[in-house]
């Protein structure tokens, strides 16, 4: 099992300032949360406990202007429901921590998951 995961760069119908038709948005959710399900699942992190801590690093892609932290925060949302449904759990209920990384071919989301006895070092 591991606790680092890197999830696909959200799709433009999922950004909050794309504003697409509801169905086309609808879609873009679908298909995300199924993906980082898939992925979530992979690594083994349903059989993990919920963690006390998740972080997630926001890689932009090269090219194109880059994102502010409150747009990536709405587009990754439908990724927290889908960690929060690996895990059974309110993703209200979860604390996670959001942070920009380095610019990355094809974009990505690393998502690090913490339990209570990794933490020393990690919150600051």
């Amino acid at each position: 099992m591991t606790n680092r995961v890197v999830f696909p760069w959200p799709s433009k119908g999922l950004w909050p300032n794309d504003r697409p038709h509801w169905a086309e948005r609808a879609r873009a959710v679908k298909d995300y949360r199924r993906d980082a399900t898939i992925l979530a699942q992979a690594a083994g992190w349903h059989r993990q406990g919920v963690p006390s801590l998740i972080r997630m690093t926001f890689c932009p892609k090269p090219l194109g202007k880059r994102p502010d932290r409150d747009n990536c925060i709405g587009a990754a949302k439908a990724l927290q429901d889908a960690l929060a449904a690996v895990w059974g759990v309110d993703d209200a209920t979860l604390t996670v921590r959001h942070d920009m990384g380095e610019r990355c071919k094809g974009g990505g989301v690393i998502v690090e998951i913490f339990h209570s006895v990794e933490l020393r070092g990690v919150v600051s």
